[in-house]
């Protein structure tokens, strides 16, 4: 997993500035080596309040067309220019049913201390009242969706 993978799964939020960073997926070599499990539909994510949000409010995050029995690392992530700060102390891992569907709730903070990347690199103060955030969701090998959210 890399900061770069955070950033594939940004584009499906539908927040216009992420178009422009222009990034691709593609698996890393340890798992394009790894037995494959069948290449999942294109996914669908909601969550479910996305808009008029309050900061602590829990929201369920459902998606389906995902490649089947596999984990996906869900959280609240924000974008701002080339970097996309997330919320990594209340990422959470799910693993999709065999039909390639999920279901999961999530805490979503208006302000919360953004960190980069599997690392957890100190990025500062994301107000998502002030900047576009969303939900995303991805796997290991970078397949993934979100949609954006918005606060009160």
């Amino acid at each position: 997993m890399s900061v770069r993978n955070w950033k594939r799964t940004m584009p499906a939020l539908g927040i216009a500035a992420v178009a422009t960073l222009g990034l691709t997926a593609a698996a890393s070599a340890p798992a394009a080596a790894a037995p494959k499990k069948p290449v999942a539909a294109v996914p669908t994510v909601t969550v479910t309040p996305s808009t008029g949000l309050a900061d602590g409010q829990v929201v369920t995050v459902r998606a389906s067309g995902l490649r089947p029995s596999t984990v996906y690392h869900i959280g609240e992530c924000a974008i701002v220019g080339e970097d996309l700060p997330c919320n990594g102390a209340e990422t959470i891992h799910v693993a999709s049913t065999a039909t390639g569907t999920l279901s999961a709730s999530l805490p979503v903070r208006r302000v919360y201390q953004g960190t980069l990347g599997p690392e957890a690199t100190p990025w500062g103060t994301v107000d998502c009242g002030k900047m576009p955030c969303g939900i995303g969701m991805f796997n290991d090998l970078g397949e993934g969706a979100g949609v954006g959210i918005s606060f009160r």
